[in-house]
């Protein structure tokens, strides 16, 4: 087994079960960046000539999210929207301006599938070994998991078109028809107000938004892989 998870670990996060807690959370952070930023939603929409730039800032970023999910978590008032809106005055702190490319909605990208990954990754481990240092600190999020955002991206709200309780933010000026990405504004575009008053509405209306997100992710991808 262990072989079989440490191939995982490493297909994704470029480690395996014989690293400490620090250089996986490491591994966690770098692949949640990626998903964050690829493509359209923030790298191949960034100016060359900003390319020093975000990568100073990416570096900094990371440093603040590494401490913040790796000790913060241990805290008795923990916040991890805390670090959504660090990572966030970093970039626009590093470059004037930045937000016209690196949006709140980018934070919470990362922020958010860190924590996803997070809670995967300690169930891998404590497969293979329950009293490895990382399990602690996945003990604590999987403790902590109602109260943690789903990560945001088209195919969360294609399902999410139809629950009128849940608020998206439109291109469109009313919400009608059956789902469409040009009547949806881009979750790597939103602000914080949008993503604040999203994330409320999820929260009020699903028990635990990580439990229902990750069935519904794969139901809508597999319906996008047979048309």
């Amino acid at each position: 087994m262990k072989n079989s998870i440490d191939f995982m670990l490493y297909s994704y996060f470029k480690v395996t079960t014989d690293d400490d807690r620090e250089t996986i959370l490491k591994g966690i952070i770098s692949k949640a960046y990626d998903d964050a930023t690829m493509q359209g939603a923030y790298n191949a929409i960034l100016p060359s000539e900003f390319k020093g730039k975000s990568d100073e800032a990416k570096k900094a970023a990371c440093e603040a999210l590494l401490l913040r999910l790796q000790h913060g978590i241990f805290e008795k008032d923990f916040n991890y929207l805390d670090a959504m809106a660090a990572i966030k005055a970093i970039y626009d702190k590093t470059v004037n301006g930045y937000s016209v490319y690196f949006s709140f909605g980018n934070a919470q990208k990362w922020v958010n599938m860190s924590i996803k990954y997070i809670l995967i990754v300690y169930k891998l481990l404590s497969a293979v070994n329950e009293k490895h240092e990382f399990c602690k600190i996945g003990k604590k999020y999987e403790e902590k998991k109602a109260q943690f955002d789903l990560p945001v991206d088209s195919y969360i709200l294609e399902k999410m078109w139809d629950l009128e309780e849940i608020e998206i933010p439109l291109r469109a000026e009313k919400r009608t028809g059956k789902y469409s990405a040009d009547k949806v504004k881009p979750w790597s575009q939103w602000n914080k107000d949008e993503y604040m008053a999203f994330r409320e509405s999820v929260h009020n209306s699903i028990k635990c938004p990580l439990d229902w997100e990750g069935p519904v992710w794969i139901e809508v991808a597999k319906s996008r892989a047979s048309k």
